[in-house]
């Protein structure tokens, strides 16, 4: 009752999980990259899926803030190749 989901623009969706930590949260994408990966495959859709997870608790963590993180993720992971999944916590300390 707490997740949200929105589209950022083009083909890029957040889904905002406030009670969900980051294993869980992974857990949760590979679940969905597997669905979306059988949907275009019965529907013959020549798509590809990059997911992305980031985790953060803490006064630091602006939407902006996880956003900007995501982004970053998703860009790393398309250097890997599509179809990919990945997440990252933010270090309080050391993200900024």
């Amino acid at each position: 009752s707490t997740d949200v989901i929105s589209r950022l623009g083009g083909a890029k969706f957040a889904v905002l999980m406030p009670e969900i930590r980051n294993e869980d949260a992974s857990a949760i994408l590979h679940t969905v990259q597997e669905r979306l990966l059988g949907m275009a495959k019965r529907n013959r859709w020549p798509v590809t899926f990059r997911l992305g997870a980031v985790t953060c608790d803490g006064p630091t963590c602006t939407i902006d803030r996880i956003i900007g993180a995501a982004e970053d993720l998703l860009n790393d992971a398309g250097k890997t190749g599509n179809n990919t999944v990945k997440s990252r916590v933010l270090e309080l300390a050391a993200d900024k």
